[in-house]
């Protein structure tokens, strides 16, 4: 027992020993552990960051709206943050669409808390905007086609056929009349929108709630822009077919009666240049003639070149009563480059079969057609015009329009004597014996 007390008591002694032997901590090691500790907090902070990051803010977003009651937040931040990543994308980046694309569906999650975000870009704050050079470039792909589409003819002879050539005549101001040609832009509010503002515009629509109806007709009055009222229009429609239709045509006349008739259509790479084309093509899809008087004063330009797209306009919501007007400018003498009068006879040769003055035009265009090759081989170069025309949407037309055609174009042919042009034109004929076959007949009436 006294070995055991012996023991226990050099034990103790070993244990003060070593306490009185460790050093005193210095204010240097106790700055050292802090700064561990702070390094430690920081890294378990950016750890937090990057998984908030990885889940994209919705966590972040749904325990906002859970915890704090919105009248009592400043629920816009979150959005904001969204919207500030939307701006700062790179255009020239291969990712930016697809990260442009969650950004945009996050804002739609938002619901009507996203919607003062995106009033104060559009409509509160100065004007700006970014446009995705990748969307543009592929929006007129769509329409390119879609014009090329539009242009074809299901026979054989019109397809070598088509629009004149950019060479006949060089007019010195072809771009005005060329539009006519080109065809209207045609918006695609379904593809990857081409500025972040139209994108801004489909978020809002597919919120489709009273409050965002009412954030898009205020961008309608406020935008000066003629691809904005054509998404627009696209828009209010899906939202509220029919509702807000009279705004739309009016904020399309008074924008198209204030926009310079002169702003070339080739003039910048720029959206904007083709804000008078998407304004007429809201008037024509919805047949408004309410522009007619304005766009027949524009037709004729001061370079003796036409508007295009006033003819254009013209045309289709005239339909055949335009064939007057047309008539009264063949022979216009304040029209000076061909292209100009190709394109009057173009438009009204779209009404052959249906007037007397377009039955008469395609004859004589046939005529002078054959006369710039007379005694040589057959050409199809100057036989394009009215060609391309008699075979024009011919596929599918009622029977009685094709024998139609088919007579007016015996007519055109039976005063030609050289063989070789006989021999060109009777393969043309042809081509109506097999529209008018059962085989032809695929798709006729509907």
């Amino acid at each position: 027992m006294k070995k055991f007390y012996v023991f226990i008591t050099l034990s103790l002694l070993g244990v003060i020993l070593v306490l009185a032997l460790r050093p005193t901590p210095t204010r240097e090691n106790a700055e050292a552990d802090e700064n561990e500790a702070l390094r430690n907090q920081l890294a378990a902070a950016q750890r937090e960051v990057k998984i908030a990051k990885s889940q994209a803010g919705r966590v972040e977003i749904i325990e906002t709206r859970v915890e704090v009651p919105v009248e009592d937040s400043d629920s816009s931040l979150p959005a904001q943050a969204i919207l500030d990543l939307l701006i700062e994308l790179d255009p020239g980046s291969e990712r930016t669409e697809r990260r442009a694309v969650f950004y945009f569906e996050s804002l739609i999650d938002f619901g009507d808390d996203a919607l003062p975000v995106i009033r104060k870009f559009l409509i509160d704050d100065d004007f700006q905007d970014k446009e995705f050079p990748r969307a543009i470039k592929a929006n007129k792909k769509t329409n390119k086609k879609a014009n090329q589409a539009d242009k074809k003819t299901n026979s054989g002879v019109a397809g070598k056929l088509g629009k004149p050539s950019r060479e006949e005549g060089k007019p010195k101001s072809a771009g005005s009349t060329w539009a006519y040609f080109r065809g209207f832009p045609k918006p695609n509010f379904d593809a990857f929108p081409p500025t972040l503002r139209i994108g801004l515009l489909e978020v809002a629509t597919n919120i489709g709630t009273e409050k965002a109806e009412t954030l898009l007709l205020d961008t309608l009055g406020s935008t000066d822009r003629g691809i904005e009222v054509a998404y627009l229009e696209i828009a209010l429609q899906r939202i509220a077919p029919g509702k807000h239709l009279e705004l739309i045509l009016e904020r399309t006349l008074e924008l198209l009666a204030q926009l310079p008739v002169e702003s070339g259509e080739e003039s910048t790479a720029s959206l904007n240049h083709q804000a008078r084309g998407y304004l007429f093509a809201i008037l024509v899809k919805h047949k408004d003639m309410r522009f007619v008087e304005n766009a027949k004063a524009m037709l004729v330009r001061t370079d003796g070149s036409l508007d295009g797209l006033a003819l254009s306009y013209l045309r289709q919501v005239l339909g055949v009563g335009v064939v007057s007007l047309l008539e009264s400018l063949v022979n216009d003498d304040r029209i000076t480059d061909d292209v100009a009068r190709y394109a009057i006879r173009d438009a009204m040769l779209h009404y052959i079969g249906q007037n007397a003055a377009a039955d008469q035009l395609f004859l004589d265009s046939v005529q002078e057609g054959l006369e710039k090759q007379e005694g040589e081989k057959f050409n199809w170069g100057p036989m394009k015009l009215p060609l391309t025309a008699l075979f024009r949407e011919i596929r599918g037309a009622p029977e009685e329009v094709i024998r139609s055609r088919q007579e007016l174009f015996d007519r055109a042919r039976k005063p030609v004597t050289n063989p070789d042009h006989i021999q060109a034109l009777g393969n043309v004929a042809g081509r109506f014996d097999f529209l008018l076959s059962p085989e032809g007949d695929t798709g006729r009436g509907k």
